[in-house]
């Protein structure tokens, strides 16, 4: 999995499973907030090998090996996690997963997993160090984030936690 692969599942532009890297496809507009894109990839790219080494083997909380003591969450916040997921990765598309947790965002069902979600990201994003990345990339192609912003619409950077 190359870095362009990553940008495109954290920005939102390729659908999963996506078995190689079409760096063609990648440039496209954030449809949410980091925390949300990676919680609407699914399950899948916390298999792939690459994914597993950039961040150091973690377990997510929706994960069926999931525990207090692998996640930092409580129990019942791994629950909450994983009836989120159980809904979220359950939908078909990428799209309808990232639409979903923003239209819903305001859903009392869903409000403690999110915010479980959200903690647990806290513990370990910034040592992933993805928006450095992220951001090599599109300057890379001469197109920095905040050029995107002006040329699409997008989803509110608010999608997982209000």
């Amino acid at each position: 999995m190359c870095e362009r692969y990553i940008v495109g599942i954290i920005w939102g532009s390729i659908d999963l499973p996506f078995p190689h890297c079409d760096c063609h496809n990648v440039l496209a507009m954030p449809v949410a907030t980091y925390f949300a894109a990676l919680f609407a990839t699914g399950p899948e790219i916390w298999t792939y090998p690459k994914w597993q080494e950039r961040t150091n083997f973690v377990v997510p909380p929706f994960a069926a090996e999931a525990t207090p003591t692998l996640t930092g969450l409580s129990e019942h916040d791994i629950r909450a996690v994983k009836a989120l997921s159980d809904k979220i990765h359950g939908m078909k598309s990428y799209a309808s997963r990232v639409t979903t947790l923003a239209q819903e965002r305001d859903n009392l069902n869903d409000i403690e997993g999110r915010r479980a979600w959200q903690a647990w990201m806290e513990q370990y994003f910034a040592k992933w160090k993805l928006i450095p990345d992220i951001e090599g990339v599109l300057m890379e192609e001469d197109r920095h984030p905040h050029q995107l912003i002006g040329q699409q619409d997008f989803v509110s950077a608010e999608v997982l936690v209000h």
